[in-house]
């Protein structure tokens, strides 16, 4: 993922922190998908915002 086009902008050992993705195990909040038996992506589902999500204006119409 290092040169894609889009690459990532976590830091292995940084973020994610390991605690949290413990605790959306334990809460049943992680989620992952997966491709021929790889997983290929994971996220988390809950109610919490981090600071940065609060200043972007999302569109809560369901039309782009």
């Amino acid at each position: 993922m290092k040169n894609a086009t889009y690459p990532i902008r976590w830091e292995k050992g940084v973020y994610p922190v390991l605690s949290d993705i413990l605790h959306a195990i334990r809460m049943e909040e992680l989620y992952v998908t997966e491709l021929e038996q790889n997983i290929v992506g994971a996220f988390i589902v809950d109610h919490v915002q981090g600071d940065g999500y609060a200043l972007v204006h999302w569109n809560k119409t369901g039309r782009c």
